[in-house]
């Protein structure tokens, strides 16, 4: 057999088996592996914040909705009443509320919403879900009863009998706060409420979120605000806590101010 006739049957089919290849195999060098997990760990801090960030957005829209589902059921139960709103609680402030004669506002108005969980803000993580003629379960929402005393609110805390302001009293309703989102540590709290300009918590800035009284900014740095006119927004702490010459919060009275 000639020499080209043995080249021949080692590239033929059944022929002599082709040399072994020496090339390196395909794969990552540790290097690679640290520059790829190094991108990962980038793109995951980018965006985990932007993440939380959309879904407090969406529970901020959630509740907002909350509020503006209290204004109508408000609005209604004042038509029902002669255009007067309900004192945020009746009676005693312990023992089982009622809807007659020991009552906090969430009872008063629970008939018009049918549903205990608008009285609940998705972001509020201390206070349990509203329960009707319950002892405790007051949901996430405050009543405005500020400035009790000289300067009337748009609602206040019991007296005797209780107060309960009419409609028409608010001189200002689209600026002048009705229910906002409140919480205080250990227990819920169902109402804004201090005597006078005096006596008026200041803001509570070292706290996050931060507070006034029992007022809390709880998402992303705004309040959910029901106003007397029934318009629900997000509003900043700072622009509630702005005093009048007289140092009077203003958003919290039914005066023009």
């Amino acid at each position: 057999m000639t020499f080209g006739a043995t080249a021949a049957r080692r590239h033929a089919p059944g022929g002599f088996r082709a040399a072994a290849s020496t090339a390196p195999s395909a794969g990552f060098t540790l290097i690679e592996l640290l520059v790829v997990i190094a991108i990962i760990a980038i793109l995951a801090a980018i965006l985990f914040p932007v993440f939380a960030q959309v879904r407090e957005k969406a529970r901020q829209v959630a509740c907002i909705s909350n509020t503006k589902q209290i204004g109508a059921a408000l609005l209604q139960y004042a038509q029902d009443f002669d255009e007067t709103t309900p004192a945020s609680w009746f009676g005693s402030s312990s023992g089982t509320s009622d809807a007659t004669d020991n009552y906090k506002w969430m009872d008063a108005v629970q008939p018009y919403v049918k549903n205990g969980g608008v009285f609940h803000c998705p972001s509020d993580s201390l206070n349990p879900a509203y329960a009707f003629r319950s002892l405790d379960n007051y949901g996430s929402y405050g009543l405005n009863s500020a400035y009790r005393g000289a300067e009337a609110p748009p609602l206040t805390i019991t007296t005797t009998p209780p107060v309960n302001q009419s409609l028409a009293m608010f001189a200002r309703p689209a600026e002048t706060v009705l229910v906002v989102d409140t919480s205080v540590k250990g227990g819920a709290a169902f109402e804004v409420e201090w005597i006078d300009r005096f006596s008026a918590d200041a803001l509570v800035v070292e706290e996050r979120p931060r507070r006034l009284d029992t007022v809390v900014e709880r998402h992303q740095g705004t309040v959910s605000v029901l106003w007397c006119d029934g318009h629900a927004k997000a509003t900043k702490l700072d622009a509630l806590t702005r005093k009048n010459v007289y140092q009077i919060m203003t958003a919290f009275t039914i005066e023009e101010d």
